[in-house]
């Protein structure tokens, strides 16, 4: 094989090949030689043709499905490519020395993580582009000589422009507990955080993630339950109707081809006030139309005794990109997938690496990859 030939290989050439790589090979080529290297992780790569035309295959694939297991000095993302049906890792080992390095939220191919600095009590937060293997520690959410405290769990989101260049944002509510029920709001473009519009004062936590659909920022607060939602431009927050049918508990809110869809367990004698004992897990779609809320599917029981336990469902971890809903539990390694179109339920290859009962699932995101957002 004629080195000096392949080192030449025209541009357009090049484009064709790198187009078809998935994630884990775009990251792995740029060991190559220092040109490659270049060319996938500078800033001035946004202008390259070569970096512009991966972006591009990468954004027509299909997103990845990441599985990260317990908090340590640098998690391993488990990396689940849908196109592909198999798993990868990708390595944070990029970031700084830091401690108990936690992924909050993934969003626009960056994800957003909180860390402790050294053996103090200090917090800080980062976001990084895990292609590019740049990070960024953002400003402190906390004003003069206030602290992290981990009190009543709060919702996070991230929204992220489509425009290349155009930066996202970082929507936290209820960070310091019930102590602090504002709003704050990142800007990348500003560099800043905002305060925007408190939480309802009755909140107490929330039950899952947040989710975005038509520019709202929706969460199911803890008991009782409610949805509330804040408008993204407004910053205020207000009661979200109809109710949650009457039987379901450990709700979970995911967003399903622009639908709002709910999975939680079920159990047909709980009241509040009362433990809740679900023996099943059911699906519900709103029904915009009518404003109700429509149970759509259940778990298979053998699906539920074999893959699932029936004491996991307060701590469900749930992800949704398409049609595809994805569900697992933090003391298993094996993610469940319903689809909304089909109606069917099936079960990904299961992780080499989560197979180990050493190991558990600490957060389930989507993650779409790209090459041209900068942090």
């Amino acid at each position: 094989m004629d080195e000096k030939l392949w080192s030449r290989l025209p541009e357009d050439l090049m484009q064709r090949v790198l187009v078809f790589l998935p994630i884990p090979d775009v990251l792995r080529l740029r060991c190559v030689c220092k040109t490659w290297n270049s060319l996938l992780s500078s800033r001035r790569s946004l202008d390259c043709p070569i970096s512009t035309a991966v972006s591009q295959a990468l954004l027509s694939q299909q997103p990845y499905l990441l599985c990260l297991t317990a908090v340590t000095s640098h998690p391993t993302i488990h990396v689940y490519n849908v196109s592909l049906r198999k798993w990868d890792v990708i390595s944070l080992s990029f970031l700084p020395e830091l401690d108990d390095i936690s992924i909050i939220k993934s969003g626009g191919g960056l994800l957003y993580l909180k860390a402790r600095v050294g053996y103090c009590d200090d917090t800080i937060f980062l976001t990084c582009n895990p292609l590019t293997k740049t990070w960024k520690q953002l400003p402190s959410v906390f004003s003069e000589n206030e602290h992290y405290r981990s009190g009543m769990s709060s919702l996070t989101s991230m929204v992220c422009s489509s425009e290349p260049g155009r930066g996202y944002r970082i929507i936290e509510a209820g960070l310091n507990g019930l102590t602090d029920l504002r709003t704050k709001i990142y800007d990348s473009a500003t560099g800043v955080w905002k305060t925007s519009g408190g939480l309802p004062s009755q909140v107490t936590g929330f039950e899952s993630e947040g989710v975005i659909i038509n520019n709202c920022l929706y969460g199911v607060t803890c008991l009782p339950y409610k949805i509330i939602k804040m408008e993204l431009d407004g910053g205020s927050w207000s009661e979200f109707s109809p109710s949650l049918p009457k039987c379901a508990v450990y709700p979970h809110l995911v967003e399903s081809l622009g639908e709002m869809v709910m999975l939680g367990g079920y159990d047909s004698c709980w009241e509040e006030g009362f433990i809740p004992e679900p023996t099943a897990l059911k699906v519900w779609r709103l029904d915009r139309s009518k404003m109700e809320w429509e149970c759509v599917s259940s778990l298979p029981d053998e699906m539920l005794e074999r893959h699932l336990t029936k004491n996991c469902f307060d701590s469900l971890k749930c992800a949704a990109q398409g049609s595809s809903i994805y569900i697992s539990n933090f003391d298993g390694s094996v993610v469940l997938v319903y689809d909304l179109v089909h109606n069917s339920w099936t079960r990904v290859l299961e992780c080499p690496s989560l197979s180990n009962l050493q190991s558990c699932i600490e957060h389930m995101f989507v993650f779409n990859p790209s090459l041209q957002i900068t942090l």
